[in-house]
């Protein structure tokens, strides 16, 4: 052994003779290193869904940008950042005000609530002054 060595196992608290282990026989389950990993897991979860979100709701954004740049004559970028103005003025996420745009666009679709339709109103505005 080296003089001055510490052979606590980090781990269990208990005292390491002869080689390490692979797996702890007594390693808590709630060990810094399980923890830590527990929380990366979880981490990497949300942001999975959050993609899958964003994966689903693509195609709805996508015509809602179409539908604006056809009724206001604007550019891609411009419906793009019309949307994401309205969702920010009413705050509503954007996939549900890309929904409430193309909802409203079919023939019998139903109208944006009023919320929605005067922040949308203020972004196209906005557009159009800048």
């Amino acid at each position: 052994e080296l003089a001055g060595l510490d052979t606590t196992d980090p781990l269990t608290g208990l005292a390491v003779t002869g080689p390490v282990p692979a797996v702890p026989p007594t390693a808590p389950a709630s060990s810094a290193v399980a923890l830590e990993r527990a929380e990366c897991l979880h981490v990497l979860q949300e942001e999975v869904e959050q993609l899958r979100q964003a994966i689903a709701s693509r195609p709805v954004i996508d015509q809602a940008r179409g539908i604006l740049m056809a009724t206001h004559g604007c550019t891609s970028d411009e419906a793009w950042h019309i949307l994401r103005e309205t969702s920010q003025l009413s705050n509503t996420k954007l996939r549900d005000v890309a929904a409430a745009v193309t909802a409203s666009a079919e023939a019998d679709g139903p109208p944006p609530s009023p919320e929605l339709r005067t922040a949308l109103q203020r972004a196209v505005a906005r557009r159009r002054r800048g």
